[in-house]
């Protein structure tokens, strides 16, 4: 199962997991989260989705896939799991724009890693590498996968 986490440093992480929480338990009711706007999730409206949250934990489900918050006094850690990469990349993208707008105020940036000995990013820039004629050609970004 394609996994990933991030971990997003706030001293409101309990707000912030509360907050995206509530917000993904009123879509899951037909409420409807954003009247007039867009698309979610780069397509059509998420469908079944359940939230269930304290505190300081919570488990978002939607569409084949599981969001699981921790809230600490320094920061809000996410994990999710899903059944193929396309949903992981989904659900991340909705979980990041929902937390990135609710903590503008606060500057949140969240950045997706793969879990493991030594986490790797889910993006990543690549140093220079040598180029005939001792020249250097930068490779740019690479998405891991």
């Amino acid at each position: 199962m394609p996994t990933t986490e991030a971990r997003v440093t706030t001293e409101r992480a309990g707000r912030y997991l509360v907050q995206l929480c509530r917000h993904a338990g009123q879509m899951g009711h037909g409420f409807p989260a954003h009247p007039g706007r867009g698309p979610h999730m780069g397509g059509e409206r998420p469908k079944n989705i359940k939230a269930d949250w304290s505190e300081t934990d919570g488990t978002i489900t939607v569409d084949g896939g599981t969001c699981v918050l921790h809230a600490t006094p320094e920061a809000l850690t996410l994990r999710v799991e899903a059944e193929d990469e396309e949903r992981l990349q989904r659900i991340q993208a909705l979980v990041t724009r929902n937390l990135t707008r609710m903590g503008r105020r606060d500057d949140l940036t969240v950045d997706w890693t793969r879990p493991g000995p030594a986490s790797e990013p889910v993006a990543k820039v690549v140093e220079p590498v040598p180029h005939r004629g001792g020249r250097r050609a930068l490779l740019g970004l690479v998405v891991a996968g």
